[in-house]
């Protein structure tokens, strides 16, 4: 992990940067991670994934 943020207005949001090799390797693998996940708990708080070049 590169860097982490609390947001000041929101002390629940947290924002993590994380360096990669890949945009789409990675997209990949979040995706299955993430549909995995949801597959064992509908409801599960997922993070919202941004990528950045």
């Amino acid at each position: 992990m590169e860097h982490i943020w609390q947001n000041a207005d929101d002390e629940n949001e947290v924002h993590f940067l994380f360096r990669i090799n890949s945009i789409a390797n990675t997209k990949k693998l979040i995706i299955k991670l993430h549909s995995k996940t949801l597959e064992q708990n509908p409801d599960a708080n997922l993070p919202n994934m941004t990528y950045l070049q």
